[in-house]
């Protein structure tokens, strides 16, 4: 049986990070929540995650900045940005620093539920390709090694 996916939620607003949270975990999945960006790269730290949806605006340790820390120390991590203030140029950014995609907050559960389902798929994806190149250059290099063999007379 699969793992189940764990996704990291940094939100700074206690009712939305809780509800949010109750209901993505009602769906199946192992859901660690975080009050900032600080406290959400801390977690980073400790655990990988496979999805993390992260609020944009934040005090101090925004959603960019954890986007960053993504791109610097799990570049294989989806993130997904979410955010009250929307604007075409902190989409454009959020993109920009790898978010898979854009949610402008209030958004309805089901969409999230099936933003979170495409980003993990897309993460399974992206794993599986990198398995399979793994496993490629394995037998690249296997076959090149037998190839220099000296040959017994």
């Amino acid at each position: 049986m699969p793992q189940q996916p764990s996704i990291l939620l940094i939100e700074d607003e206690a009712n939305l990070r809780h509800n949010l949270g109750v209901l993505v975990a009602a769906e199946g999945y192992r859901v660690v929540s975080a009050e900032d960006g600080a406290e959400g790269i801390r977690k980073l730290q400790e655990e990988p995650f496979d999805l993390v949806i992260t609020d944009v605006v934040m005090p101090e340790v925004d959603g960019f900045q954890v986007m960053e820390y993504l791109k610097d120390y799990a570049p294989d991590t989806v993130v997904v940005a979410i955010t009250a203030y929307v604007s075409a140029e902190s989409a454009i950014e959020a993109l920009r620093r790898g978010a898979y995609d854009y949610l402008a907050k209030p958004f309805d559960l089901d969409e999230v539920l099936l933003l979170a389902e495409r980003a993990l798929e897309a993460a399974r994806l992206t794993q599986e390709v990198a398995r399979l190149r793994t496993g490629l250059q394995e037998v690249r290099d296997h076959r090149s090694h037998s190839f220099c063999e000296p040959i017994d007379a």
